[in-house]
């Protein structure tokens, strides 16, 4: 589990996967997959943000589509979802970039708003595994 601080959180990842701390949050990455957790402001209309700040940037990113904007039961909670796909970086070495599928999740709270980004490529089935990851997000920003 990542031990997040400012606030804290608490996230499982697949052992053996690069862990970022950023100051909003963390990046927690293998080759070609990622989760991340960033942290922002509180959020009166999740809905809003989502529509108004977050989609605006996202389809800046290289080869965004977005799948679907919907919401989504985790555990007893019910958050905004988003499904995407983007190109990924390039490769630092090679160059080559791929197809991902991206789930994004808005985690609303009194001390801010959790972004939680599960990001895999395309073709690969993880949403059992995502869906458990998401499940064991924990936040003292979050309800």
């Amino acid at each position: 589990q990542y031990p997040g601080t400012n606030p804290s959180f608490s996230i499982k990842y697949v052992q053996g996967w690069q862990v970022k701390s950023q100051p909003d949050g963390v990046a927690i990455r293998d080759k070609d997959s990622s989760e991340t957790v960033v942290i922002v402001a509180a959020q009166a209309d999740v809905g809003g943000y989502v529509t108004s700040t977050d989609l605006p940037a996202l389809k800046a990113e290289a080869g965004f589509k977005l799948v679907t904007q919907d919401t989504v039961k985790v555990g007893t909670s019910t958050y905004q979802h988003l499904l995407f796909h983007v190109t990924s970086p390039p490769d630092a070495v090679t160059g080559q970039q791929v197809p991902l599928v991206v789930d994004r999740y808005f985690v609303p709270g009194p001390a801010g708003l959790a972004i939680v980004t599960l990001s895999t490529p395309a073709g690969c089935d993880n949403l059992h595994a995502f869906l458990l990851l998401t499940k064991s997000f924990t936040c003292p920003c979050a309800t």
